[in-house]
């Protein structure tokens, strides 16, 4: 009983979580822009793996 009782409520957090970053990245849609030295350092590692 008492699993079962966490798995309920882990569940339902983790399905509150999916649901929340879903509605706020409005359903995968937005992106953040990234700093200027993120950018620059990915694109190094992408020249590198080319």
């Amino acid at each position: 009983m008492f699993n079962w009782l966490i798995n309920l409520f882990g569940d339902a957090a983790y399905d509150s979580a999916i649901y929340s970053a879903d509605l706020a990245s409005n359903a995968g849609m937005h992106q953040m822009k990234e700093p200027e030295n993120l950018q620059e350092i990915a694109m190094e590692a992408k020249k590198e793996d080319e």
